[in-house]
């Protein structure tokens, strides 16, 4: 009769590691907006310095020569995007989205990027990040329409509840397998 049990609930342990995601999302988090200065005097500024990640973009971004760009946050990325009608060769300031904490993944942190880029000159390596921010250089050209999107891959020092349950099928598997073999000597 155990035996017959052990299928269904292998068979459920497997389903639940499938059906559990760690719903991380950074929808909900406090974040920070600042400018980095590069070395050639700051022209941008954020309009404001701190919002909650919801829909709709956080924060807008102005420089002196009249320039605007929107950064939206969502679950797992940041867009960029130039909310202006002309194109602008941009000095070298870095936008630095900071204190991004992922809710229901505590133990989250930034480990890699894509990116991605519509009609705008800056490529991946204009991006740096470490555990909790992301920091674009904006210098290159940036024309109507442009945007640049990066995509953040995390890591999350906790397991799922999946896989502690998977882990947990597989030692009282091997107990059992070690039982039968006592049982037979």
């Amino acid at each position: 009769m155990k035996h017959k049990l052990l299928g269904p609930i292998a068979t459920g342990a497997v389903a639940l590691c499938l059906a559990s995601s760690a719903n991380a999302s950074l929808i909900g988090d406090a974040v920070n907006c600042g400018i980095d200065d590069l070395g050639d005097g700051q022209v941008y500024s954020c309009a404001t310095t701190a919002a909650t990640v919801d829909a709709g973009p956080e924060f807008t971004i102005v420089n002196s020569f009249g320039s605007r760009w929107s950064v939206d946050i969502d679950s797992d990325s940041i867009t960029y995007s130039l909310l202006t009608s002309f194109g602008v060769i941009s000095p070298a300031d870095a936008i630095v989205i900071s204190d991004l904490d992922w809710v229901g993944m505590p133990a989250g942190e930034i480990i890699g990027i894509d990116f991605s880029q519509t009609g705008v000159t800056p490529t991946a390596a204009a991006v740096s990040f470490d555990a909790h921010s992301v920091s674009l250089n904006v210098s290159g050209g940036w024309f109507a329409g442009s945007s640049v999107t990066i995509g953040l891959i995390t890591s999350d020092a906790l397991p799922e509840p999946g896989t502690l349950a998977l882990f947990g099928l597989g030692l009282a598997g091997l107990g059992l397998a070690a039982r039968r073999r006592v049982g037979k000597a």
